[in-house]
């Protein structure tokens, strides 16, 4: 199985949703189950039904959680970050001149709308290991290619 890397904030993230959904959110559904049942036949039973499609939607997410948990790794700070690597905050600049900033992370944290990007993505391949200065160039899924230069890495 390959390494799943998460932020430290992530991590904490996930662990709460986790106890959240074997606590919480179990005992909603359980006691929706108890009341369906209450109503009497169950085969024609909409809510009961519901609560039962809950109940297993809600254990398929813990057994993910639990599986994401046990197999990640922490993203640590790295001391030495003359290239970029995850858990990275670089800089680059299109050729407009445009300026992003982008954390690298893994897939199962990525959010482009909050400048994380996966380290799998195009653009996050692309900048993997790369130094600071370095110019690279990412050809996007529709065929045309950018070019961005790396102006600082975290």
């Amino acid at each position: 199985m390959a390494a799943i890397y998460l932020t430290q904030e992530k991590y904490e993230e996930l662990k709460h949703e986790l106890e959240e959904r074997k606590t919480t959110i179990r005992q909603k559904i359980a006691v929706d189950l108890k009341h369906a049942k209450d109503l009497g036949d169950l085969s024609e039973n909409a809510a009961y039904t519901e609560a039962k499609d809950a109940k297993e939607k809600n254990d398929r997410r813990i057994d993910e959680l639990e599986n994401i948990l046990s197999n990640c790794e922490i993203i640590e700070k790295s001391q030495k970050n003359d290239r970029v690597y995850i858990g990275a905050k670089v800089k680059i600049q299109d050729e407009n001149g445009q300026v992003f900033e982008y954390q690298i992370v893994g897939p199962e944290e990525s959010n482009p709308l909050k400048n994380l990007i996966s380290y799998k993505s195009p653009l996050g391949t692309g900048l993997m290991d790369k130094k600071e200065g370095e110019s690279v160039v990412i050809q996007n899924p529709n065929q045309t290619t950018k070019k961005y230069k790396i102006i600082s890495i975290e």
